[in-house]
C-alpha cells in the first residue's frame, strides 16, 4: 500500500546449513506433482542430467514438447556455478534444438548461459521469466536469502533483453 513502510525483522535470520546430495536418476523428464519443501537447504541434483536427457531425446518416437526448467526449484541455485548441471542441460537442449522455458531468481548465471539462449533463440525455442518478488533489497534478504539482489535481477534482465529477448517476470510486490 502507498506510504506504507516495508516490513522488517526484529533481528537477522540465523543462516542456513545447506545439505547438496547426488541423485542416480534413471530418468531426466518427469512431471511435477507437487512443489515440496526446503527449496533453498535440502537439494538433490542429478550429475548425470545431461547424459540422461540425450538419451531420452534420442529415443524413437519421442515428440518434443516444452521441457520447463524452474517449476520445481530454481535451475541457478548458486551450487549451480560449481556443478554446472543447468549449462550441460542446456548444451544438449540446444544440440537438439529442443523448447525450453526457463522460471529463476538467478541473474549472473542466466546471463553465464546467454550464449545458448541466443542460440535457441534463433529459432523461438527459449522462454525466461525471472522472479522479482521485492525491489526492497532488505525485504529480499528476509525473503529469499540466497537468491540474486533485485538490482542484479534488473540487470540480468536489461542484458537479455538487449540481447533481443522477450522476458516475462513475475512479481509480488
Amino acid at each position: 500500500m502507498a506510504g506504507m513502510a516495508s516490513p522488517r525483522l526484529a533481528e537477522p535470520l540465523p543462516p542456513l546449513k545447506t545439505i547438496v546430495r547426488a541423485w542416480r536418476a534413471r530418468s531426466i523428464i518427469s512431471c511435477n506433482r507437487s512443489p515440496g519443501l526446503d527449496f533453498e537447504t535440502r537439494l538433490f541434483y542429478k550429475p548425470n542430467a545431461a547424459t540422461l536427457l540425450d538419451v531420452e531425446l534420442r529415443k524413437p518416437g519421442y515428440q518434443p514438447a516444452m521441457i520447463s526448467l524452474g517449476a520445481n526449484t530454481d535451475p541457478y541455485q548458486p551450487v549451480e556455478l560449481r556443478l554446472g548441471i543447468t549449462r550441460g542441460i542446456l548444451e544438449v537442449l540446444a544440440r537438439f534444438r529442443h523448447p525450453v522455458a526457463i522460471v529463476t531468481k538467478g541473474a549472473a548465471l542466466i546471463e553465464r548461459d546467454l550464449d545458448l539462449l541466443q542460440y535457441l533463440a534463433q529459432d523461438n525455442l527459449v522462454s525466461v521469466a525471472i522472479s522479482i518478488t521485492t525491489l526492497d533489497a532488505g525485504l529480499k534478504r528476509s525473503l529469499e536469502p540466497r537468491a540474486a539482489a533485485p538490482q542484479s535481477r534488473l540487470r540480468a534482465m536489461r542484458r537479455l533483453s538487449d540481447a533481443g529477448f522477450l522476458l516475462g517476470c513475475s512479481s509480488r510486490l
